[in-house]
C-alpha cells in the first residue's frame, strides 16, 4: 500500500493466536478492535470469547463495518454480531470508548465461554481513574 509505513501493524496478515491475543487483551482492557472482516474494515467492542467445535468466536458490538448500522442508534441491539476469529484477516486494539447495548444475542449452541468482559449490559463504562477498593465494592 503506497504511503503507509511498512512497519505499520494494520493490514499485516496474522495467525489465529495473534488475533486471539488482540481480542483477549481488548476484552480485558475494554478497548475497541479494528479488524478486517472479509473485505470490510470493522470497528467493534469485544464482549465475550467462546469456542465450539468449529472455532473461536467473539461477541462483538459493532461500531462500524456494515452500511445498515448508519441508521442505528449507538445503543441499538442490532449492533451485536458473533464474529469468527478465522474470518478476521487481522485485528488490532485501538483507543476509544468501549460500548455495549441491551439484548445481546444468545451464545452459539455447544459453545464454551473462554473470556467475558465484566460490565452491566446496556451501559458503557469508562474508567478515568484507578479502581479503588471502595469503587470495586460497588
Amino acid at each position: 500500500m503506497e504511503g503507509l509505513d511498512s512497519s505499520y501493524q494494520y493490514f499485516q496478515p496474522q495467525d489465529p493466536e495473534a488475533k486471539g491475543a488482540v481480542v483477549r487483551a481488548a476484552i480485558r482492557g475494554k478497548c475497541q478492535v479494528l479488524a478486517l472482516h472479509g473485505d470490510l474494515p470493522v470497528i467493534f467492542c469485544p464482549h465475550v470469547l467462546v469456542s465450539d467445535g468449529k472455532g473461536v468466536h467473539v461477541l462483538a458490538f459493532l461500531l462500524t463495518g456494515e452500511l445498515d448500522l448508519v441508521k442505528e442508534k449507538w445503543r441499538s441491539p442490532k449492533r451485536w454480531r458473533w464474529l469468527a476469529l478465522d474470518e478476521l484477516a487481522w485485528a488490532s486494539a485501538r483507543p476509544g470508548p468501549w460500548r455495549t447495548a441491551p439484548d445481546p444475542p444468545p451464545f452459539p449452541p455447544g459453545s464454551t465461554v473462554e473470556m467475558q468482559a465484566l460490565a452491566d449490559a446496556g451501559r458503557s463504562r469508562r474508567r478515568t481513574a484507578p479502581l479503588t477498593a471502595a469503587a470495586a465494592a460497588d
